[in-house]
């Protein structure tokens, strides 16, 4: 008796991923994105994260761009970029960007669009533009 495994894994498989919580869990006191500041007399120690996908660089589960599988960032080069949860396990494939304009009118009906898609970012996302 043999048993013959397969070389390649079949096309309908699909890797099981880990919640958008328990990601946060194990990245929100160490990763290298983590930008630690000293501490201040009123309110302590401050945390910014510089990771691609978090809109206000700030270090919380809410705006993470690796803890959620939905992200909303505005890069320096006026680009509107969003993260597609269903094809979450292809890392080159998975962000979708738009090229923002400086008129402000158009940009922001694009940002606003996105109110379906985390409504709590496209606010965020408003402000920061």
């Amino acid at each position: 008796f043999t048993l013959k495994l397969p070389t390649q894994l079949p096309s309908h498989f699909i890797q099981p991923t880990m919640s958008d919580a328990l990601v946060w869990h194990l990245i929100r006191d160490n990763n290298s994105f983590l930008v630690k500041r000293n501490r201040t007399n009123r309110c302590g120690a401050v945390q910014f994260s510089s990771e691609p996908g978090n809109v206000l660089n700030v270090n919380t589960f809410k705006y993470s761009g690796i803890a959620n599988s939905k992200t909303i960032d505005i890069a320096s080069d006026l680009t509107l970029k969003t993260k597609d949860e269903k094809i979450s396990n292809l890392p080159a494939k998975y962000v979708s960007s738009q090229q923002l304009t400086l008129g402000a009118k158009k940009s922001i009906s694009k940002i606003s669009d996105l109110a379906s898609y985390r409504g709590d970012l496209a606010s965020a996302a408003k402000s920061r533009y």
